[in-house]
């Protein structure tokens, strides 16, 4: 929990788009009234004290021109799991993968989603994933529709300030 009025502002302003440019922190530091390294050096206290978990920048791929984007999910053994999962994350197409449990009606436990510009590129990219590890089925599930992604705002509840 936040424990100063100075962080929860700090906190609020971190949780703003990182700008993709040189010093992306800049704007940060500028709106805070702190230097570059003032506001990293905040970041790394709040990470290892727990505060914030990560800073991470989020691509919207739409915008950068990959227009057709799915998740696919592969049933593998479970004990080739993880060195898939890292076969996986070496393709610069797949944003993100990760492991989940798999049930009964539903056996898939890796999941990675694959963006590419179109369709034909997008089976190209699944084309060379398929070859690189032993799965036995996989599923793809095309993105229909995008969702509004939000941020979760501090409220001075969270930080315990009155």
């Amino acid at each position: 929990m936040c424990k100063t009025p100075d962080e929860r502002v700090i906190i609020s302003i971190l949780q703003k788009p990182l700008p993709l440019e040189p010093e992306p922190f800049a704007g940060y530091a500028y709106r805070l009234g702190l230097s570059v390294e003032q506001v990293l050096n905040a970041i790394k206290k709040y990470i290892n004290s727990g505060l914030i978990r990560r800073v991470a920048g989020i691509i919207k791929h739409n915008s950068a021109g990959f227009l057709y984007n799915a998740m696919v999910a592969f049933e593998v053994d479970d004990d080739q799991c993880d060195s898939a999962g890292k076969s996986l994350s070496s393709f610069p197409c797949i944003s993100h993968c990760y492991r989940r449990t798999s049930y009964p009606d539903w056996p898939y436990n890796l999941y990675a989603m694959v963006h590419a510009h179109d369709e034909e590129e997008f089976d190209n990219h699944l084309n060379k994933i398929k070859n690189t590890f032993p799965f036995k089925s996989m599923a793809v599930l095309p993105t229909v529709k995008e969702f509004k992604k939000s941020v979760y705002q501090l409220t001075s509840s969270d930080c315990n300030i009155k």
